[in-house]
């Protein structure tokens, strides 16, 4: 850690001398905990739940990460983090080794000497197979057991050339599809002379849905990056045909409200998804309700014209339920002081310092349901924070998990 701290102070330096020149970097604390963790064992689930009770929330966060929770933790289960960042022997067994996708451990290993080497290793979709071990076309013996008896060979859409080309049906051939998949349930769709074309240019726009969704439970603990991959995972799994953007790192094409913070519910969230053929609402409802995990749950899908974004409403309404046992804990004290201010300033953590901004002003409306109930209608026009910290800002003696937010809805106007 401390040299990590020395080697990025040096860059700084280096960087300073030049203004025109913008230098981003990773927290080495944070960079730090991620090492143990990604090269460490089950030994570590310990770890967590004592860091848990330490208070150690959102350690994803720049803002809100404190490494001695972690280290405290550390020391107290007996375990020493030095052993997951050292370097690895080659023939040594590995934590995830008892985890496959079908990539043989040869092929790896032979991948890093060339790697060490300077040397390249050719797209095996536009050449020869390679002997990874994945596909299960290649004359190469599989480790995926269960997938073995699936056609899994290399996609490249518009560009496949060759025998494998003419034994792929057309409408299989998607670049961003996984192989092999299963689309059972799924409704077909029309085959115009557009759809067919579409089938192999990934970024054209066949049909534009508004989707209308419940995030609840397990799943209010997905975060908006983890949703957004979610979304995709699920579109892939139905056999859906995701229009892409375009350029060196295609993405598919789908835009989210304001992101909700982790840990916080709604009953109505809304997202647009851009497909490449032209399917109808009710086809593509079907084909994404059967892929959501417990507590997301798809409620409407519309189409929608093409360009449409998500909307990001002015006002959103929450519900919010305290369950404090400490009677020390005065919920309506704390807010009922928090009202009667005209204004309170709040530093605001940015990626650029810190922010001030009037938190009394964030709120629209407030309403004391009960001893632990209330009801929040917060103001973005202006300004945005986080409705989790602006709840913190108000009780900051109540901690994480003895809270309940949930969103109710959004509105342009009150």
């Amino acid at each position: 850690l401390e040299e990590t701290r020395r080697r990025l102070n040096l860059l700084k330096d280096l960087f300073r001398l030049h203004k025109r020149l913008t230098m981003r970097w990773h927290m080495p604390e944070m960079s730090w905990l991620e090492g143990v963790f990604s090269r460490g064992d089950r030994t570590l689930a310990a770890v967590v739940e004592r860091a848990l009770d330490k208070g150690a929330i959102f350690a994803g966060w720049s803002d809100s990460l404190e490494l001695i929770p972690w280290l405290e933790a550390l020391r107290e289960c007996g375990v020493e983090p030095d052993r997951y960042l050292r370097a690895r022997g080659l023939d040594e067994t590995l934590p995830w080794d008892h985890i496959s996708s079908g990539v043989r451990r040869e092929f790896l290993l032979r991948e890093r000497r060339l790697a060490l080497a300077g040397q390249t290793t050719p797209d095996c979709r536009h050449g020869q197979c390679l002997g990874c071990g994945v596909c299960t076309t290649a004359g190469v013996p599989t480790a995926l057991r269960e997938q073995a008896r699936l056609d899994i060979r290399p996609r490249v859409g518009a560009a496949m050339s060759g025998p494998l080309a003419s034994e792929q049906p057309q409408d299989e051939m998607s670049d961003e599809t996984h192989a092999g998949v299963p689309t059972a349930g799924v409704p077909a769709v029309g085959s115009s002379a557009r759809d067919a074309h579409c089938v192999d240019d990934l970024g054209c726009k066949g049909a534009t849905f508004r989707v209308a969704f419940r995030k609840l439970g397990p799943a209010v603990y997905f975060s908006q990056l983890e949703l957004t991959r979610l979304f995709e995972r699920a579109m892939r799994r139905a056999g859906m045909p995701m229009s892409f953007s375009q350029g060196f790192h295609p993405m598919p094409r789908m835009s989210f409200g304001r992101a909700l913070p982790v840990g916080v519910g709604s009953v109505r969230e809304e997202m647009v998804i851009v497909l490449r053929q032209a399917w109808s609402a009710v086809e593509t409802a079907h084909a994404l309700a059967g892929q959501m995990p417990r507590g997301l749950e798809v409620l409407e899908v519309s189409e929608a014209s093409a360009g449409t974004r998500a909307s990001q409403p002015a006002f959103d309404e929450y519900l919010l339920h305290y369950s404090v046992d400490d009677a020390k804990v005065e919920i309506q004290d704390a807010w009922s002081s928090f009202l009667a201010a005209e204004q309170i300033e709040f530093e605001k953590k940015t990626k650029r310092g810190t922010q001030s901004l009037n938190l009394r002003g964030l709120f629209k409306d407030v309403r004391i349901l009960s001893r632990m109930r209330l009801r929040l209608i917060f103001d973005f026009r202006e300004d945005y924070l986080s409705p989790w910290t602006a709840v913190q800002a108000v009780t900051p003696d109540v901690r994480f998990d003895q809270v309940r937010l949930t969103k109710i809805r959004s509105m342009n106007e009150v």
